[in-house]
């Protein structure tokens, strides 16, 4: 994910949010990040996002636009699922 900022009269781009491919037993190559739907917070502190080929739901803190940092996540399917005792708890999730 991209962020564009102004700084004095320049544009600048960097990629504050990366998410890594992961190996899926099956396929030919690690299954890539597929970011399809965004959605900001009312109060404009998390960005969700889900992440369709590795089947999860992620918040992102994001009141700092430069440095976001994972939040939460919730697993919604099969196909890049880490194995459940790969998994943390809920608890560690969303603390």
């Amino acid at each position: 994910m991209f962020r564009w900022y102004r700084e004095g009269d320049e544009w600048k781009v960097d990629k504050p949010i990366q998410v890594e491919p992961v190996e899926v037993p099956g396929w030919s190559f690690p299954a890539p990040g597929l970011i399809i739907d965004l959605i900001v917070s009312l109060d404009e502190r998390f960005l969700h996002f889900s992440n369709r080929l590795h089947s999860d739901l992620r918040q992102c803190d994001f009141s700092d636009p430069a440095n976001p940092q994972l939040a939460g996540r919730f697993w919604l399917g099969e196909v890049g699922q880490l194995p459940v005792r790969q998994r943390a708890p809920v608890t560690e999730i969303f603390p």
